[in-house]
């Protein structure tokens, strides 16, 4: 995105912080179970949201490498 490196460290701890505290206030509420249900929703939600995001994130096809063999030759 163009950011430079120190700017970028600081703004991604902040990130990672709203996240948190987004995924804290429902969770205070419940305890056992539910808690890990709520983690494990908080995941799959991100997983979905990162794979359809493909202005940000190319989608899934973000993760396929190339084979080796192929690339050499270009």
């Amino acid at each position: 995105m163009g950011a430079p490196f120190w700017l970028a460290i600081p703004a991604s701890i902040l990130g990672a912080a709203l996240f948190g505290a987004i995924l804290a206030l429902p969770a205070l509420r419940v305890t056992g179970p539910y808690l890990a249900m709520v983690t494990l929703a908080f995941g799959t939600i991100v997983q979905i949201l990162i794979n359809e995001m493909s202005f940000l994130t190319k989608g899934r096809w973000a993760s396929r490498s190339t084979s080796p063999s192929s690339s050499a030759t270009n």
